[in-house]
């Protein structure tokens, strides 16, 4: 499986390439705080679109899902070990931590 994925990645198109960074990005603005829910249901709209786009246009339809589904699993390892690094870096601060709950809780 992991050779049909590598054979995958190697045949990628323009148009492929375009889907995912379309994905990528609609759908970190989807999770965001920068729009609001009008705003944040298009950006999930067109991640939907934009992923559905990416698993049509490539050679086959599972390494297509596969290559989603790990985008969005590097990008929560990204964001944990971002938060991660952040809350350590800022342990001894008191502020940093009562404002890193109050977003948690909110």
């Amino acid at each position: 499986m992991i050779g049909d994925i590598a054979r995958s990645l190697d045949a990628l198109r323009p148009e492929q390439y375009f889907c995912a960074f379309l994905f990528l990005c609609s759908y970190a603005c989807a999770l965001g705080q920068l729009f609001d829910l009008r705003g944040r249901m298009a950006c999930a709209g067109l991640a939907l679109l934009s992923a559905a786009g990416f698993v049509v246009r490539g050679e086959s339809w599972e390494t297509g899902i596969i290559l989603i589904a790990l985008s969005l699993v590097a990008m929560g390892a990204f964001t944990a070990s971002a938060w991660l690094g952040w809350r350590l870096l800022h342990r001894g601060d008191a502020r940093a931590g009562a404002w890193a709950d109050t977003v948690l809780l909110a």
